[in-house]
């Protein structure tokens, strides 16, 4: 009964958080299928590796400074630098892929990331300390509100940092990485420290509820820089009227385009402008040239079919 009852309570609040931050990517949703492997290697991956390295770290503590050392070496130092690691790695891979080019896709796929972390962690936690019904509830309560968050958090605003990278042309771009995934530690660590004693634990809260706010802010931040991108790279693309609407909520309202062929034009006109700007960037990238002609020709025939119908 536990083990079923802590599988919802860690899965069930996780793919809503997860839920709730894919459909805030309004202009340029992410595949969901590319934002499941990134939740997948947090709660898989991630783990199993940071485990891993956990182990032979407190095996070596143990052997250097005793037992009465590690375990707060390991909480405030060793679990965030392994645990930030394990998890930023995975954008080895989403880095070299076209569908991560902006900040908010870095912080979708870095969220999608520590909360399949959070997961799991949560899950074991729940297990191995929820003795009774009490101390089980107030584990989900708190692990839920705010330790599964942090690591959401933490990954995300290294995602983010990501994202912006991508398509800059900022020189550094390994210092700045080195300063992202610094960050991320950081961030980890502090929480740790401040929910290790109990004279610190509500200044812990307070620590994450700032995070929270700053996540919200940066992902509002984002938004709005991709509204401008929509704005500017469309100006020669279709009527100024027709523009505004795709770079806007109006843009999910009914009517001002045949419905059937709504969801194809926001698709086609964000593509195509997120891949103007790109090219901006990378003047000389005949894929990328390609990819923006038949972007284009879509849209030109999705107007076509608009202005046959009217």
């Amino acid at each position: 009964m536990l083990i079923a009852a802590s599988i919802v309570a860690s899965f069930i609040p996780m793919v809503v958080y997860l839920f709730i931050i894919w459909k805030m990517d309004k202009y340029e949703p992410e595949p969901l299928k590319f934002v499941i492997s990134h939740f997948l290697w947090g709660a898989f991956g991630a783990i199993i590796f940071a485990v891993l390295g956990s182990s032979a770290i407190e095996w070596l503590l143990d052997i250097s400074f005793g037992q009465n050392y590690y375990p707060l070496l390991m909480t405030i130092i060793t679990a965030p630098v392994l645990e930030e690691i394990t998890k930023g790695i995975y954008f080895r891979k989403s880095y070299s892929d076209k569908r991560m080019d902006n900040i908010t896709d870095g912080l979708v796929y870095g969220a999608a990331i520590g909360l399949g972390f959070g997961m799991t962690e949560n899950f074991f936690y729940y297990i191995t300390y929820g003795d009774t019904f009490s101390e089980w509830f107030g584990l989900v309560l708190i692990r839920t509100c705010f330790s599964a968050l942090m690591h959401c958090i933490s990954t995300g605003i290294f995602g983010a940092i990501l994202g912006y990278l991508k398509f800059s042309t900022v020189k550094y771009k390994r210092i700045i990485i080195t300063a992202g995934i610094s960050l991320a530690i950081f961030i980890h660590a502090v929480w740790n420290i401040f929910v290790s004693f109990n004279s610190t634990y509500i200044f812990g809260f307070l620590f994450l509820l700032i995070l929270i706010c700053l996540f919200i802010l940066m992902f509002k931040i984002s938004l709005l820089l991709e509204r401008r991108i929509l704005q500017t790279e469309l100006i020669d693309e279709m009527p100024e009227d027709i523009r505004m609407i795709v770079a806007s909520d109006k843009r999910f309202k009914e009517g001002w385009i045949e419905e059937p062929f709504r969801k194809s034009f926001i698709k086609y006109s964000t593509m195509l402008a997120f891949r103007k700007r790109q090219l901006k960037i990378y003047r000389n990238d005949e894929s990328l040239m390609e990819e923006i002609k038949l972007l284009r020709e879509k849209v030109i025939n999705l107007l076509k079919s608009k202005e046959k119908t009217e």
